[in-house]
């Protein structure tokens, strides 16, 4: 079973965009997230934003 927490859209990007504009909430959604398999049904995601939220972020 593969559990994933950052799908389109999952809990995290649930969470962010519950703060978002909706032009946060379309870079969210339009990211190319990193994903690396950590563990059995882990995935991790990963994504460095250069303006989101009005500054630098990096979203795992």
């Amino acid at each position: 079973m593969r559990i994933s927490l950052l799908g389109a859209p999952t809990v995290l990007a649930a969470a962010l965009l519950s703060f978002a504009t909706p032009a946060s909430a379309q870079l969210l959604n339009g990211a190319n997230w990193f994903e690396r398999e950590v563990g059995d049904g882990v995935v991790w995601r990963y994504y460095h934003f250069d303006n989101l939220f009005s500054a630098k972020q990096s979203v795992s």
